[in-house]
């Protein structure tokens, strides 16, 4: 709905009066004052009571002291004979209660359509050009669009009233499946497991991995003072492609090497050169064998 429009007012509705009478049909009406109603295009009310005639001006003559062009019996009511001395006033009328009813009733319509969010049809379109951004609101309301440059403003802004679909919706999708990013990315795994793969948000990304060899291997330190005992790596490690780790087979047996003060369990070479590694217990004699276990992490 279209905003009606409203007229401006004048305080304490001052009266004037005509200075001659007037037919039902004159179109030019003579005051004693203009002064006294607001400037065109306004209404006036002639007379009083339920008889009173609303009239519809266009110009005012100041000079003269005149209403001209004016439209007898707006707002359906009567157009009438009034003769001199007959008041002319700005009253409150109801065509002004009306056209606020209306306006207000106008203007919560369309805030509430405002306030809808937008459909996957009437998405919010943003389209960049070489003159600036250009922004239209969605769901069937016109918006403001700020086009300038996107640096610097040489000088004031100048908006401009877009409608939607002035300007395409970008990125809908209307085939069901999933719209692609602009840039994919390309993801990439480390550390003990590789592989990459690209996603461009069309689709789930599978990657495959390949993780790194790892064997574990486990055994006993024999009993007894310099105790050794010597491991040949598993097959597929050799030497400058793996790493060895040794611990203790379970946490009891660590306590109770750990006791021993001046035990150590060393390994007598390199922990990645070879492929058979010695391990030595000095310091002490085991009372028992001791569960060990090492574990071969071949590099990728």
């Amino acid at each position: 709905m279209s905003q009606q429009t409203m007229y401006s007012a004048v305080n304490n509705s001052p009266i004037a009066t005509l200075t001659a009478a007037i037919s039902a049909t004159d179109t030019t009406i003579l005051i004693d004052s203009a002064a006294k109603l607001p400037p065109a295009p306004n209404i006036a009310t002639i007379g009083e009571d339920e008889a009173a005639e609303l009239v519809y001006y266009t110009a005012v003559d100041a000079a003269n002291n005149m209403l001209t062009n004016c439209t007898r019996g707006f707002n359906g009511t009567l157009a009438s004979v009034w003769e001199l001395g007959d008041p002319v006033y700005r009253a409150y009328t109801a065509y002004d209660h009306n056209a606020f009813k209306v306006n207000i009733e106008d203007l919560a319509a369309e805030k509430a359509n405002n306030d809808d969010l937008p459909s996957p049809n009437n998405i919010l379109p943003i389209e960049s050009g070489g003159t600036g951004i250009a922004v239209a609101a969605g769901n069937g309301v016109q918006g403001r669009a700020l086009i300038s440059n996107a640096s610097v403003l040489p000088s004031a802004p100048t908006w401009r009233v877009l409608a939607q679909g002035d300007i395409p919706v970008l990125n809908q999708n209307t085939t069901g499946s999933a719209a692609k990013w602009r840039d994919a990315r390309r993801i990439t795994l480390e550390g003990d497991a590789s592989g990459t793969g690209t996603l461009d948000g069309s689709a789930d990304l599978a990657i495959d991995v390949t993780a790194r060899a790892c064997n574990v291997v486990t055994f006993n330190l024999p009993a007894g003072a310099g105790a050794t005992v010597t491991l040949t790596a598993p097959a597929g490690h050799t030497s400058g492609n793996q790493t060895v780790f040794i611990d203790y087979a379970d946490t009891a047996t660590k306590a109770q090497v750990e006791a021993l003060s001046a035990a150590k369990i060393r390994h007598t070479g390199s922990n990645s050169a070879g492929t058979s590694f010695t391990y030595v217990c000095d310091g002490v004699a085991l009372p028992s064998a001791v569960p060990m276990q090492a574990v071969f992490i071949k590099s990728l």
